[in-house]
């Protein structure tokens, strides 16, 4: 197949109320943000690497291992600062409007096989509006609660909390692995992934936003060859 090599965006700030620098914490010998710079560099299907990020010690780690970098304005990295936002940003600093891979310092266990398989399938299936990464769930939210007062109601209906979970269609947790973005879409509209999403399903995976999963992400390091 004949294609054009796809650009990677990392978004990457620097404050982060759950881990302080959860951006630069260490992973064996290297910080998380460049696990998944490495193995988007290991493609050939991958022509570039950036990471946007409003922090210099962000910049300078992803200098380090290869990434260009586009400095994030201050007022794109707050706590309540959306995506879309910070990538549109990207879109207009580059200029560059082609589709692109966004990848998670967060999510740091890349395979460069799975993102090259999230590539095929995407421009097998060029219709969608974006192409997101998730992972099957064994409980179904059908049997999930919310709280009402002192009192549980179903997140659904509450006769479902007590139906077996065979009962239900299976269930995907989106899991940051990977996800394929098109400005043409998202430069004009209000939603970055659209209604036409495309399903890439992978192995379970951790994305690091607690001292808990970071623990996790660890054990799992420890057992694979990254």
């Amino acid at each position: 197949m004949t294609y054009s090599k796809f650009n990677v965006l990392i978004l990457a700030r620097g404050g982060s109320k759950s881990i302080p620098k959860k951006n630069l914490i260490k992973l064996g010998d290297k910080p998380i943000i460049a696990y998944p710079i490495i193995s988007a560099k290991n493609s050939d299907m991958i022509k570039d690497v950036y990471v946007s990020t409003d922090d210099n010690e962000i910049k300078n780690a992803s200098l380090e291992y290869g990434a260009k970098v586009i400095d994030r304005p201050i007022d794109l990295a707050q706590d309540d600062s959306l995506d879309i936002d910070s990538m549109r940003h990207a879109v207009e600093y580059l200029d560059k409007y082609e589709d692109f891979i966004h990848l998670r310092a967060t999510t740091p266990l890349v395979d460069t096989k799975i993102v090259e398989g999230a590539i095929r399938h995407f421009l097998n299936n060029n219709d969608c509006t974006s192409l997101r990464s998730a992972h099957e769930v064994s409980f179904p939210p059908e049997k999930m609660f919310r709280k009402k007062g002192k009192y549980w109601k179903g997140l659904y209906d509450l006769k479902h909390t007590e139906m077996p979970r065979q009962k239900f269609e299976k269930t995907y947790k989106p899991n940051g692995y990977i996800d394929i973005v098109r400005p043409k879409h998202f430069m004009k509209n209000d939603s970055l992934h659209g209604d036409k999403i495309l399903c890439y399903v992978t192995k379970h995976t951790h994305d690091i936003d607690s001292y808990d999963d970071y623990e996790m992400i660890k054990k799992e390091y420890n057992n694979e060859t990254v």
